[in-house]
């Protein structure tokens, strides 16, 4: 399995001491896992808390079981599909040693495309793969048929966001999704239906719209929206380098091309009161799972999780960066999930408050320790983690899990 020059199942082979980028296994058992699988692999993103058993079972290649396959995710967001591979320790005891750590995102075309001729080529009965070539034929034609079928594309699609294999979700649930969808749009509903998958999704979400109009705290985005639409992504950029690039319009636009943004020039950014930046004894959705961002007539209503003031700070230029991403969407959820919307709104926030050149040069060339983040924080009004973070993306600090590796993708 590979991309270009990068084999995903380079390994070393113990018996003999020889290394191989190719693995001894059943086609067939890879083709069906693929297709039983295949709208949750192209649709269902990373989950926000980890990956437990049920998301591994569909997206985890290494639990196929019955060979040495490796661990290898494979995950849909949108309009890309993400891979990461990963080695297995020194000395592993098994017939084989996998050896490629790897994380690689593909357009969803080229995905979709080689993994079609992979199983045409397992379905073909001239090329001698395995026994079960008319049941993996008939599952292919099924495919297909929903492949092509808008309606029910659009149904598997949902289906996959909430985590559900095929056929599995309750039809209560995806009646609601639906109908929510109907009031406002569709990729915001699923995108929403990622931050809380499972059979609670659509009441979250009714929770979630009606604590943004209880907020009445109003946000006029038009004038930065209509600077950052310029700022197109290409499709083999990291999200964050489109993410730099609006908020970098924006900033200049506005009149506020360097240093930290005070509580008055980012309420002028953003068009809500200075009020709204300042911390607070309550928040509208802090207690639901995410924050969500509505668009009434000309403005955009806001239910925030945050209290403290950097946090409300950030959340709101995520809400400006998810009006960017989705060209002025009616319902842009604020979530915890590594979608690329989420990234590209958290990325944008980032850029927007403590641009990074600007922290390498406030950090200069000292030890970036636990007191340089707590200064440089305190400077821009962010939360140390914000300085983290945008240290990692960049690799001037190292990334310490994969969850982070991912966000500086």
């Amino acid at each position: 399995m590979r991309s270009g020059d990068v084999f995903f199942t380079r390994l070393l082979r113990n018996e003999t001491n020889e290394t191989s980028n190719y693995l001894e296994a059943r086609p067939a058992q890879l083709a069906f896992w693929l297709v039983d699988h295949w709208w949750r692999l192209r649709w269902e993103g990373l989950p926000a808390l980890g990956a437990d058993a049920a998301w591994r079972m569909a997206h985890d290649l290494s639990s196929l079981g019955g060979t040495a396959w490796p661990r290898l995710y494979m995950w849909g967001d949108g309009q890309r599909v993400g891979v990461s591979s990963f080695k297995d320790p020194v000395g592993v005891v098994g017939p084989v040693q996998f050896l490629e750590q790897r994380l690689q995102f593909f357009s969803a075309s080229d995905w979709e495309g080689g993994t079609d001729a992979f199983l045409r080529d397992v379905a073909d009965e001239t090329r001698g793969f395995g026994s079960d070539r008319d049941a993996l034929r008939k599952l292919l034609d099924e495919l297909k048929v929903e492949r092509d079928d808008a309606d029910l594309s659009a149904w598997r699609r949902l289906e996959a966001r909430l985590g559900y294999d095929v056929d599995n979700s309750p039809e209560s649930v995806m009646d609601a999704l639906f109908e929510i969808a109907s009031r406002f749009d569709t990729e915001g509903v699923e995108e929403a239906s990622q931050a809380t998958q499972g059979s609670e999704a659509a009441v979250v979400l009714e929770r979630e719209i009606e604590a943004a109009r209880a907020s009445r705290l109003q946000c006029d985005f038009r004038s930065a929206q209509k600077i950052a639409a310029n700022t197109n992504r290409l499709a083999d950029e990291n999200i964050w380098t489109p993410a730099e690039r609006a908020a970098r319009a924006v900033r200049d636009a506005a009149g506020y091309p360097h240093g930290p943004l005070r509580n008055a020039a980012l309420s002028d950014i953003l068009g809500v009161s200075k009020s709204a930046l300042q911390s607070t004894r309550a928040a509208p959705a802090e207690d639901l799972p995410y924050g969500l961002r509505l668009r009434e007539a000309n403005r955009h209503v806001v239910a925030l999780r945050a209290r403290r003031s950097p946090s409300r700070r950030f959340e709101l230029a995520r809400a400006l960066g998810d009006v960017i991403w989705s060209n002025g969407s009616s319902l842009g959820p604020l979530t915890g999930t590594k979608t690329d919307r989420q990234r590209f709104q958290r990325n944008f926030a980032q850029s927007l408050l403590c641009p990074i050149g600007e922290l390498q040069d406030f950090l200069g060339n000292g030890t970036i320790d636990e007191e340089a983040v707590e200064a440089a924080a305190q400077y821009y009004h962010v939360n140390n983690s914000l300085i983290v973070r945008t240290l990692q993306k960049k690799h001037i600090i190292p990334l310490d899990s994969f969850d982070h590796m991912v966000d500086a993708a």
